[in-house]
Formats: structure tokens, C-alpha cells, sequence
């Protein structure tokens, strides 16, 4: 289901360990009395953990708040008391907070007596399932609300126009996404979190995004999408054309004996990019 590929180390899970690591989150919750009156701020970088709080805390109809992973304690400190959070889930605390902190190096070791299905508490399509926050590139961060409701009419159309095209998918199973952006966003979380479970896949995180690393992220794991924005996509293609300079982008020539032509001139890049 994921993977997090954190410089000399990858931590994978598959669904099963995944849908077991929520259900130790939404048991805790459980355990602690959490409800949709709470609200938790999750602080923390891409990765199985994630994956686990965000899973947990839907399932028990628990709101979170994210946090970029990026912004600093101050920040994550602020918005997390502006969008009403009595917890945070992160992996240092900020300087300030006085409430209750889980760690994420204990998310994944949480213990459950149940399965995850065991755990869900019905949900109105109303209810807040996050509160997720601008870049702030213009001011404050502003938080956004998000309901089932209005997450739903985004990926029932999605969902349903994938389905048609599933028998073409199987062919190039698993289809392996890197996301490259931050979970806490809504693009990011499009790509890395929701899409992926629709397409039956699997989706890889780097800690790095160095274009060299990319690269080798790119070809190592048999990545099949690259989720990234357009100053990413620049660096990478700095990095192909000065690992293979003199190769003409535009060679080969039009039609289908062009593409063939140009698929043989790239060959190479095709090579450090995996084939897939």
C-alpha cells in the first residue's frame, strides 16, 4: 500500500498492515473517549503513520487539523490552537504546547482488540473530516473546512470514471504513484492518499527531493506516477539533460515512425527512469 523511502532506509506497509496500524489509532481514540467533538492536528511528514492517524481518525469520526510538515513549531503551534486541536500528533512538540502530544514513533505500535470495520462509528455526511490550511504565501494561513459531503462529490466522479478503465489497468499493476507534495494538502492528498486506494495501487514517499534522488527513487521502486508541481518537474529535467546532454528532445520526427524513432534516441532515459 506504501512506501517511505527515508535516505538509507525504505518502511513499507501493505494494506492489511496499514488497515492494522489504523485500527491501533481508532482503538486509542476509542480508548481515550475522542469523538466528533474533538479535534486532532497532525504534524508530521508523509509516510505510513500518516496514513494510520488520518485512516484512524476518519474511522472514528474524529476532525484533524493538518499542519504542513514543513512550517515550524511556532506555526504548527498556532494553527493547531486556531483550529480548535486538544491533541497533537507529531514527532517533536512544539515549544508552548501544554496539551496532550502522541508521538509518531508510537502510532504504528498502538495495540487493538479489533479490526478496523469493527471500529467505524457512523458518519453524517455533514461532519468535518479535516481542516486544512492555505501556504500562507499572502498572509496567514487560513483553514478550510472539509465534510464527507464535499470530499465524496470530488472522488465519487473519479472513482467512477477509473472503473471504467480498470480492466486496461491490470496489465501495469501495481500503478505506483510518488506524491511528492505534502499530505496536508489537498493535491497531495488527492494523489497520495485517495487515488491510490481507488486504483488498487500503491503510492512512495521520498524524504528527499533532490532530482538525483528522484531519479533513483524513480527507478528503484518502479514508480508508474510522478505527483509533483511544475518546479519539481523543472529540476528533474535539468538533471536529464545534463546527465544526457546532446540528445535532441525534439529528434525522431512525427507519427507513429517518429514516436519510435524518438523512443529509441531516449532509450536511455527511459532506462534511468525505470521503463514503466
Amino acid at each position: 500500500a506504501v512506501l517511505a523511502v527515508r535516505g538509507y532506509r525504505t518502511f513499507e506497509a501493505s494494506y492489511s498492515e496499514l488497515a492494522r496500524a489504523a485500527a491501533g489509532f481508532a482503538f486509542w481514540l476509542k480508548q481515550q473517549g475522542y469523538g466528533p467533538q474533538d479535534r486532532i492536528a497532525l504534524w508530521a511528514p508523509n509516510g505510513v503513520e500518516w496514513l494510520a492517524v488520518f485512516w484512524g481518525a476518519v474511522a472514528r469520526r474524529v476532525p484533524l487539523v493538518l499542519i504542513d510538515e514543513s512550517w515550524s513549531g511556532e506555526t504548527a503551534f498556532r494553527l493547531a490552537k486556531a483550529g480548535g486541536a486538544g491533541i497533537l500528533v507529531c514527532e517533536s512538540t512544539p515549544p508552548g504546547w501544554k496539551d496532550a502530544t502522541l508521538r509518531l514513533e508510537d502510532v504504528l505500535r498502538l495495540p487493538s482488540d479489533a479490526a478496523l470495520d469493527q471500529l467505524i462509528v457512523a458518519a453524517e455526511p455533514g461532519d468535518v473530516v479535516e481542516i486544512v490550511f492555505t501556504s500562507g504565501t499572502t498572509g496567514e494561513p487560513s483553514g478550510g473546512f472539509h465534510s464527507n459531503r464535499n470530499m465524496c462529490a470530488v472522488l465519487t466522479p473519479i472513482e467512477q470514471e477509473m472503473r471504467r478503465f480498470e480492466k486496461w489497468a491490470r496489465p501495469f499493476q501495481p500503478v505506483r504513484t510518488l506524491n511528492l507534495l505534502p499530505l496536508s494538502h489537498m493535491f497531495g492528498q488527492a494523489m497520495g492518499l485517495f487515488v491510490p486506494v481507488i486504483l488498487g495501487g500503491s503510492v512512495v514517499f521520498s524524504a528527499s527531493q533532490h532530482p538525483g534522488a528522484v531519479l533513483q527513487v524513480i527507478r528503484q521502486e518502479r514508480v508508474s506516477v510522478l505527483t509533483a508541481v511544475p518546479h519539481m518537474l523543472r529540476n528533474l529535467r535539468q538533471e536529464i539533460e545534463r546527465r544526457f546532454a546532446g540528445t535532441d528532445r525534439e529528434a525522431g520526427g512525427k507519427g507513429l515512425l517518429g514516436a519510435a524513432r524518438r523512443w529509441w534516441i531516449h532509450r536511455k532515459v527511459h532506462s534511468e527512469l525505470g521503463w514503466k
